[in-house]
């Protein structure tokens, strides 16, 4: 009614199958194939045919092979068919890191060191957390996002206290 299936229990259920008769209904009608092209060079395909049900998957690790660090890339899907004909697709790309990329010299440093090399249960320790200004210049807008290790706690009358004499401008908090 009005556009709606009632309730929402209602709206999931179709929604369900809609869902369950576009992937039991939806096939290409020839074959062809899927190829991922990264800077003009093919980088993997997938072949399929009128009777292929469901996703299709290319191989993500000959595309992070295919691609470099810092450098932009041109990545584009190519079909390849004897009739042409539109299929839908979606295309999910996640890149990850271990570290971020490094400058020589970087304009802004960071180094974070606790005042004891071993602390016993119940004890307490302080984590000092240095920003240096490498260049002769002032830096503008400087963020530092600092973890807290795991087992101490943020002290926050302390970082009330470098915001008051001007060692730090603002502070922000999170919940783990």
């Amino acid at each position: 009614q009005d556009g709606g299936f009632g309730s929402t229990q209602g709206t999931v259920l179709a929604l369900k199958a809609i869902i369950a008769y576009d992937l039991a209904s939806t096939r290409p009608p020839s074959s062809g194939k899927v190829a991922l092209v990264v800077n003009s060079a093919v980088v993997d395909t997938v072949a399929f045919s009128k009777d292929t049900k469901g996703a299709m998957a290319l191989d993500g690790h000959k595309l992070a092979a295919a691609l470099s660090p810092g450098q932009t890339a041109v990545v584009e899907l190519q079909m390849t068919t004897p009739t042409p004909f539109s299929m839908p697709y979606s295309l999910s790309v996640e890149f990850n890191s271990p570290q971020p990329a490094s400058v020589a010299n970087p304009p802004i440093t960071i180094a974070t060191m606790l005042s004891d090399r071993a602390v016993g249960e119940g004890s307490g320790t302080e984590l000092r957390v240095t920003v240096t200004n490498t260049q002769a210049e002032p830096q503008a807008m400087v963020v530092a996002q600092v973890g807290i290790p795991s087992g101490l706690e943020l002290r926050v009358d302390k970082l009330d206290e470098l915001v008051g004499a001007g060692q730090v401008a603002f502070y922000e908090t999170q919940g783990r």
